[in-house]
């Protein structure tokens, strides 16, 4: 019944699990799932240290990196430049229910945990939010589990591709 809940708040969310790199709009992005998957081998997802930055370099700026403290509990390990720029703060070292609460942090909380319990990857099609001192932000991103040496997900990459074009 809890894992139902938790399913039912990923989707309020609306991001998606992620079954194939076709689903992904975005062509860094895109890059970025196939890397993780290739690093994945026949495991759920790949260790975190099998991630090499130099591989997925040209989104290094749109990393968001999450620490796994327990189901439900996240801190942020790092916050990309654009990330801190775009949503106009700097999370990292942040605990994710430190942030201002509201339905983005409930719906991240979620989807983090989802991400968590299923060791599977989401993917969210391109979404504008309003932020706080900078209006509509239109982004699109994927959220990949990564695996500790003894296979469970220790740490949750999100990659973020930031729009150009804002909503109305």
């Amino acid at each position: 019944m809890k894992r139902v809940a938790k399913e039912i708040r990923a989707r309020r969310f609306a991001s998606k699990p992620l079954v194939s790199g076709g689903q992904i709009l975005n062509s860094r992005l895109r890059h970025v799932y196939e890397v993780w998957r290739t690093k994945s081998g026949k495991a759920k997802a790949p260790r975190y240290d099998s991630i090499d930055l130099i591989e997925i370099s040209e989104v290094a700026t749109s990393i968001i990196l999450l620490d796994v403290l327990g189901t439900t509990e996240f801190r942020f390990r790092l916050v990309g430049t654009e990330g801190v720029e775009r949503f106009g703060i700097d999370a990292t070292d942040m605990l994710l229910s430190e942030l201002p609460p509201g339905e983005f942090v409930d719906s991240a909380t979620a989807l983090m945990e989802a991400v968590t319990l299923e060791g599977q990857p989401y993917w969210h099609e391109p979404k504008s939010s309003v932020f706080p001192n900078k209006g509509h932000v239109t982004y699109e991103y994927v959220v990949l589990p990564l695996l500790d040496e003894n296979g469970a997900v220790a740490h949750i990459m999100t990659v973020v591709d930031f729009l150009e074009q804002p909503a109305p």
